[in-house]
């Protein structure tokens, strides 16, 4: 049997299977080069979306967050305002002196924990020290710090500032709520890092959210804490 040798075909069947092999490498080259392309332009698109939804839980779980620290420290810091405003009328009605008031409260306020290691603290107006954790620190002027003169001018709301105690090494975030009692020029602070909040979100706040969300056909989004 004859075998096939190229150089026994004639020119026109030469040309073909040059310009045939030629029409196939070129095929597959631009094949690869498009394949390659939509891939990478696909996964582009996915890991947006991805990141995209990533980010709008993380700004629910913040808001939620957010919320829950406010709503605590607030509702800790007004029920201490009333606190005050009921020994004062106690004090007004002769059943105590104000003194008496006033180290009644704060001993009830030293008794309050807040977190892991919140506390209540009293400045007046002019940033002075009227009550803290730390006896230390009593009658100390600490206008000097950017909160605290925030504090003075508000007297009222919620802040959140870093702060570090004398015997920790590094500043952490911390949240605040404040409310301010005039009679007795009282700042009344409900403070504590942000961190030893977390048993406050309700993750029932953005369970519907998450669920909500579905990538293709099974792909879902999953939250963990830092212990996985």
């Amino acid at each position: 049997m004859r075998r096939w040798r190229y150089r026994d075909i004639n020119l026109k069947e030469k040309l073909f299977f040059t310009y045939f092999g030629i029409f196939m490498l070129f095929f597959v080259i631009v094949s690869y080069v498009v394949f390659s392309s939509m891939t990478s332009i696909i996964n582009r698109s996915v890991e947006k979306q991805l990141m995209d939804q990533a980010d709008r839980i993380k700004d629910a779980v913040e808001i939620a967050a957010d919320t829950s620290i406010r709503n605590h420290l607030r509702t800790i810091s007004e029920t201490n305002l009333q606190l005050c405003q009921y020994y004062y009328q106690l004090s007004q009605s002769g059943k105590m002196t104000e003194k008496e008031a006033q180290n009644t409260i704060k001993q009830l306020f030293s008794a309050q924990k807040i977190g892991e290691s919140g506390y209540i603290y009293i400045l007046n107006s002019q940033g002075v020290l009227q009550h803290h954790s730390q006896t230390s620190l009593l009658g100390t002027n600490i206008s000097n710090y950017n909160f605290v003169k925030e504090q003075i001018r508000l007297k009222t709301g919620y802040i959140e500032y870093d702060w570090k105690n004398p015997d920790e090494q590094a500043e952490r975030p911390k949240s605040l709520y404040m409310s301010y009692f005039k009679p007795w020029d009282w700042i009344i602070s409900s403070s504590s890092y942000r961190e030893e909040f977390a048993q406050l979100i309700n993750i029932q706040d953005f369970k519907l959210k998450i669920l909500a969300i579905k990538f293709g056909e099974s792909g879902y989004i999953t939250v963990l804490d830092e212990q996985g």
